[in-house]
């Protein structure tokens, strides 16, 4: 308590130095590139939750919010059910006078967020008590969200001032005072740490996942928005806003879209299909050749055993007799074999006539495909010119993502759009390698795992190539 007392008497630019210098330390990054550094928390955050790291920073730093929520409200909910009366009186009290400080906007957030018909200390501690605040409806901090925020920081802070003693201003918990602000390179939002807040977690423990976690939760909770690009505003989505559920998103994938698709699934099949009946008959081909080598190889050797036959002579009339019989044979033979021959022969010519015209079919199909692909990859490279200016897209990369269906399509799109309005896209690798070349990670609608490649020249960003992790 000592430290905390000493922490908040410090000047703010001293404390956002000795944090800065902490976290920088830590974590490995330059004091100056406060970007790198909100990314860098934010990935320790997410591992310390178990958090994937193929999601986009943006998602990271949500799922960060709804664990530590979830963590906040268990806690504060134990706290409060081993509370006597005298307790429960001090945090009502408490409660009332944050809730009395609240505009009535804010007031109408958190009863709209906890569905309150009305708003008092004890209608606030029996939601929490109870039922508990609904994280999975609200903790994307959209909407109702920020209502659910500002309903457990007002409870936090009459937990701490009752229970534990500890007086914080509540703009600690609201981002009217703050000792740290750190520009957030993936999110353009700002972290906050209160004085008070910070001065009690100080003389604690040491600054670890679990700080970083209080970290971008408050930075999460003080957006007030989603820090996810939202799907109504990505590029593919607005083409069919009409077809949206009223705000311009789009909840199901449009019929265009799905016909086009659908179409394309058909076309690669249909080359798929043509390919391996090409290698088929390739193989037939193969074999057939083979079969014509062999069988020329055995009538070449069975005509020089008639030959060699034929010239030997022998007084020896039983050896005589031998031969002859041995000579005949090998006609037979030979005769056998040029019939075989023949045959092979015949074979050869049919399937050579196949093989031409599965290797038409075959290039039909192909064609068919890659000019349905490079039809939509035209699309995506004009639509992406308007919508993402600083971006410019390899061949691969186009047609990778035109390989994808709608849904598939927005999550790209997601994560473009993530770099594109990232102030230092550098910011965002993944990469710890100075190779030159950067990489994002990202997750299509089915879970799949994907990386997307990247260089920054002269503030354009030219991404060089998409593909499934297991692929890259």
């Amino acid at each position: 308590m000592q430290r905390a007392a000493h922490w908040r008497k410090q000047p703010k630019r001293m404390i956002d130095q000795k944090v800065l210098s902490l976290l920088s330390e830590r974590l490995d990054t330059p004091e100056s590139d406060l970007e790198l550094l909100s990314t860098r928390i934010i990935e320790e955050a997410a591992a310390g939750y178990g958090i994937s790291e193929d999601l986009l920073l943006s998602q990271q730093a949500e799922a960060i919010y709804r664990k530590y929520l979830e963590d906040c409200v268990e806690g504060i909910r134990e706290q409060l059910k081993k509370q006597g009366q005298d307790e429960i009186n001090a945090t009502d009290r408490a409660m009332a006078e944050q809730l009395a400080r609240l505009s009535e906007t804010e007031r109408l957030e958190i009863q709209k967020a906890l569905n309150l018909q009305t708003l008092s200390a004890s209608s606030l501690r029996n939601v929490i008590v109870k039922s508990g605040i609904p994280v999975a409806g609200i903790a994307a901090v959209q909407a109702g969200g920020f209502g659910a925020y500002l309903a457990l920081t007002t409870v936090m802070h009459a937990v701490f001032t009752s229970i534990l003693g500890i007086t914080l201003p509540f703009a600690a918990y609201t981002s009217a005072t703050s000792a740290l602000s750190i520009l957030t390179g993936p999110v353009g939002v700002l972290f906050s740490l209160s004085l008070g807040a910070l001065g009690y977690f100080w003389g604690r423990r040491k600054i670890e996942r679990s700080q970083y976690a209080m970290m971008v939760f408050t930075c999460v909770g003080h957006a007030g928005r989603s820090l996810v690009p939202e799907t109504h505003m990505l590029p593919s989505s607005q083409q069919y806003k009409l077809l949206g559920n009223g705000d311009g998103s789009v909840d199901t994938t449009p019929r265009p879209e799905k016909q086009d698709f659908e179409q394309l699934l058909l076309e690669r099949t249909s080359r798929d299909q043509a390919s391996n009946a090409l290698a088929a008959v390739e193989n037939a081909n193969a074999v057939a050749e083979e079969r014509i080598a062999n069988l020329s190889k055995k009538l070449r050797r069975a005509e020089e055993a008639l030959a060699s036959y034929a010239a030997r002579q022998s007084t020896d009339a039983g050896l005589q007799s031998s031969l002859r019989t041995l000579a005949e044979e090998q006609r037979n033979a030979i005769e056998h074999l040029k019939t075989e021959l023949d045959a092979a022969k015949r074979t050869l010519q049919q399937t050579a006539a196949k093989l031409e015209l599965q290797a038409n079919q075959t290039a039909e199909a192909e064609a068919r495909y890659i000019n349905r692909i490079e039809r939509r990859g035209k699309e995506l490279k004009e639509l992406w010119s308007v919508h993402f200016p600083r971006m410019e897209f390899s061949p691969q990369a186009l047609r990778w993502s035109a390989e994808q269906d709608f849904r598939g399509r927005i999550e790209i799109e997601r994560a473009l759009k993530e770099m594109h309005e990232t102030g230092d896209p550098v910011k965002l690798s993944r990469s710890r390698y100075n190779t030159g070349e950067h990489h994002s990670r990202f997750t299509l609608a089915d879970g799949v795992e994907c990386r997307l490649f990247y260089v920054v020249r002269n503030g354009t960003i030219e991404v060089r190539r998409m593909c499934k992790k297991k692929d890259c």
